[in-house]
């Protein structure tokens, strides 16, 4: 596993994290953590924080979740807040309404979606537009604790693929693997 969420929040990049207190939730992020403005419970979760830099971004973030209408703009506003790209989270908000509605995880999403793991940023992207997306994370996350921390690739059919810093080749050549993996490229005759 690489950086921590919560070191990448600790060391002033990450504008959100979330954190759970008790034995998943390291106790020496939570003393650093509870100092900082915060939400708790969170999600009726006594051991639930939602930690945030400074009290604009919290009340940006309260602001926006009582002016969302329903849960796919949840999902867009807490995606947003966490510091992950758009349209990743776009269509991850996308993805859960459509597995409420169908009850089972969205076949669709097995075949996309990729975890990314870098500099203490977890999410899932697309393979439609996972390239844009680690550009943007390079790009908009140029804290010197930030940059140079490998990425990581991964998901249930994919051994982990880790990528260095910048090496937009490697990530080509990964979205490849993965496509043929997944049988997603097409065969020319």
């Amino acid at each position: 596993m690489g950086k921590r969420y919560e070191q990448a929040f600790l060391d002033g990049y990450k504008p959100v994290t979330i954190g759970w207190k008790g034995k998943l939730f390291n106790e020496i992020y939570y003393e650093q953590l509870i100092k900082y403005p915060h939400i708790n419970p969170y999600e009726g979760n006594p051991n639930g924080y939602i930690f945030f830099q400074n009290n604009q971004l919290k009340e940006t973030y309260l602001e926006r979740m009582k002016a969302a209408k329903n849960e796919y703009e949840k999902h867009i506003v807490l995606g947003e807040m966490l510091g992950f790209p758009e349209k990743s989270v776009k269509k991850y908000a996308e993805m859960r309404v459509l597995e409420d509605e169908l009850g089972e995880y969205p076949e669709i999403e097995g075949k996309q979606a990729v975890g990314v793991e870098w500099a203490g940023f977890y999410f899932t992207t697309y393979l439609d537009f996972i390239e844009s997306e680690i550009q943007w994370l390079w790009e908009t996350y140029q804290h010197p604790k930030a940059v140079n921390n490998p990425l990581c690739l991964w998901s249930k059919d994919v051994d982990a693929i880790e990528i260095l810093y910048g090496d937009c080749g490697a990530i080509n050549e990964a979205v490849r693997f993965i496509k043929e993996k997944r049988n997603l490229v097409p065969i020319n005759i």
